[in-house]
């Protein structure tokens, strides 16, 4: 795939869909400089959709480049908020130590799509992290509901009943 859009644009380089597939293409390979490059010239030559923005935030981020991570993802919520746009953000909210701004968008990606296993892990941690293990507690728990199987439900909520100085309890979720 990147091969085949290497060579389109060598022949067209004001392409912009296929410069943005092929940074989405880096992206998924972990290539994560170079697919944040790749955005930053197919933005130059093209205006990206929602899901686009937030395929640019996720590069970004994983670059360390946390300030560009959460202008695209910003843009990615104005433009269409979807559950995902406002989960990435949130995480890269989260990342800056912004916790109760963190806390809107999980919120707001969970009342998009509260089947989303990942977005009850984050949610609780972050509610952990605003020292609120009982909402987060709820939050590990409808994890748990989902998927029983992963670890980290049952991790999570046995720090969030740490917290709650409900030892035995927690003990028995580890």
């Amino acid at each position: 795939a990147l091969q085949m859009a290497n060579s389109i644009l060598a022949r067209d380089p004001d392409n912009h869909p296929v410069e943005f597939a092929r940074a989405t293409v880096l992206l998924n390979w972990g290539r994560f400089q170079e697919a944040t490059v790749a955005f930053r010239i197919a933005e130059t030559r093209g205006e990206p959709d929602s899901a686009t923005r937030v395929e640019m935030g996720w590069a970004a981020f994983h670059a360390g480049q946390r300030d560009l991570a959460l202008a695209w993802l910003k843009k990615a919520v104005a433009q269409a908020p979807t559950a995902k746009s406002h989960f990435a953000l949130a995480v890269v909210q989260q990342s800056a130590g912004a916790g109760e701004d963190a806390q809107r968008n999980f919120e707001q990606s969970l009342a998009l799509d509260a089947s989303e296993y990942d977005a009850h892990i984050m949610t609780g941690g972050n509610l952990l992290d605003l020292n609120q293990p009982m909402a987060a507690e709820q939050h590990f728990r409808s994890a748990i509901a989902m998927d029983a199987g992963k670890a980290s439900g049952w991790l999570n909520l046995g720090v969030a009943l740490d917290r709650q100085d409900r030892h035995d309890d927690s003990e028995a979720a580890f």
